[in-house]
């Protein structure tokens, strides 16, 4: 199966997000297509014509926000896949490539949940939050984890429809 708008629709601006409520059903979907035995393909497509307006920063924290998202439901056949999607010449659509792609956050750890107004899922060598609101829950962070910067984190500000992805130790270095 491949979840094409697990974004939103691909006519929705780069920056435009689901409601929470949405952006949970999105999730659940990806869990319960892996409760069936089947593969997914959760595919987030960019506007090409956003992309111009687009900071690399900006880019960056829309696929931090996207791939947590993907990681709160991923199963042992979810996939992520990203794109900028060229409405006008679909052809020239292309593969949007970011470095988040090789952080190795582990295998998940039970199911996703609700944490300090946040929802947070453990991986072996991760915890991965997302912020689907437009608060911003302050997280208190327990253990030793570190930012993809390398910084030890013990707390953390999630920024409204943002995610982050928190390494382990030995994940880090």
């Amino acid at each position: 199966m491949i979840a094409e708008g697990f974004r939103g629709p691909s006519y929705w601006p780069n920056t435009r997000f689901f409601k929470e409520d949405a952006l949970i059903r999105n999730i659940d979907m990806l869990m319960d297509v892996d409760n069936t035995g089947k593969f997914c393909i959760a595919m987030v497509k960019y506007r090409k014509d956003g992309m111009t307006k687009m900071s690399r920063d900006m880019k960056m924290d829309l696929d931090l926000f996207h791939l947590s998202c993907f990681l709160l439901g991923k199963g042992g056949k979810s996939m992520f896949a990203s794109s900028i999607f060229d409405k006008t010449r679909p052809k020239l659509s292309d593969n949007s490539f970011s470095p988040l792609w090789y952080v190795k956050t582990g295998e998940p750890v039970g199911n996703y949940y609700k944490y300090q107004g946040a929802l947070k899922r453990e991986h072996t060598l991760s915890k991965v939050f997302v912020n689907p609101t437009s608060r911003v829950p302050p997280l208190v962070v327990e253990g030793r984890y570190f930012t993809l910067e390398g910084n030890l984190a013990e707390q953390a500000l999630l920024k409204p429809f943002s995610g982050t992805i928190l390494l382990k130790q030995t994940a880090a270095e």
